[in-house]
């Protein structure tokens, strides 16, 4: 444990205080539990500033850290979905006369629609599209002899009414090496004077304001339309194959204010007042959103 803090302490961040506590008399393996299986970070030189929340990942997922996964990201975006809906669980929507509305994660596919899932059950849903496989998602609808006749189904999403952060200051976001001078330079690579991020991060900026940022480098290229996806879904990973913690560290809990792509492009575009930037290397200044591709 000492090894892992000398470690942050070198590139100048410093495990939480609640964290930090723990790690005196927890194992690694104990730690990553209590932590919830991420780490948040704040720089040493700007304490009050920036806060970094990433994943620690295990270099071996159990069959019950893959449950564990699920179960994490079913709860996050449940919470999300609940700021709209008044739920019911799908172990009570049989026998039901009027329309309800349930929440779950999306099981299997069907030539009907698909098989939602919750903590407390399974429940066939009739609808003429279909969400990916893992998707959290509303249904609302009536129940006929086990199945649901929906109405409408509905993604987390990005909420139309809410107050865009802003920051007084100029970031720099790469996954590649840069040579530019701005607050803070956040890398996904080792390089001299900037601060290295995990895969995904969440960092929070206070300064003059708050602003969000994620970032997020994919396991394969994704276009803008692609972006927009993950933010209607408030969700980040692509392939059950990236899951590499117990905990989900790929849920947007919190709306970023900017969602940077590490990519081989360079393109922007805004998705319900959030900026979305591709590109390997750029500059945005959080304050007016103005984004320099470098």
């Amino acid at each position: 444990m000492r090894e892992f803090v000398r470690e942050l302490l070198d590139r100048k961040v410093l495990v939480s205080p609640d964290l930090l506590e723990k790690a005196k008399t927890k194992s690694m393996e104990e730690l990553v539990k209590l932590s919830s299986h991420s780490i948040v970070l704040t720089n040493l030189e700007s304490r009050q500033e920036v806060e970094i929340t990433g994943p620690i990942k295990k270099d071996k997922m159990t069959p019950a850290d893959i449950s564990a996964f699920y179960r994490s990201k079913f709860t996050s975006l449940k919470k999300l979905l609940e700021l709209k809906i008044k739920p019911i669980s799908i172990s009570k929507a049989s026998g039901t006369f009027s329309d309800i509305e349930v929440t779950g994660i999306v099981k299997e596919r069907n030539e009907s629609g698909f098989v939602l899932e919750d903590e407390t059950g399974t429940l066939n849903i009739k609808y003429h599209s279909q969400p990916d496989i893992g998707d959290v998602v509303a249904a609302k609808g009536f129940v006929r002899e086990g199945v649901m006749f929906a109405k409408d189904v509905g993604y987390p999403d990005i909420p139309l009414k809410r107050r865009i952060g802003e920051a007084e200051r100029k970031i720099v976001l790469c996954d590649r090496p840069v040579s530019t001078q701005a607050d803070y330079i956040f890398s996904l690579i080792e390089q001299a004077n900037t601060t290295l991020i995990p895969n995904p991060a969440h960092i929070k900026i206070t300064a003059g304001g708050t602003a969000m940022i994620t970032a997020y480098k994919p396991p394969s290229p994704i276009s803008v339309k692609e972006a927009e996806k993950l933010l209607l879904k408030r969700h980040l990973m692509i392939s059950p194959a990236q899951i590499a913690c117990p905990a989900d560290s790929y849920a947007i809990t919190e709306v970023p204010d900017v969602l940077w792509i590490a990519s081989d492009k360079n393109e922007k575009s805004i998705y319900k007042g959030v900026l979305i930037v591709l590109s390997p290397a750029c500059m945005v200044d959080l304050s007016t959103k103005e984004v320099e591709f470098l």
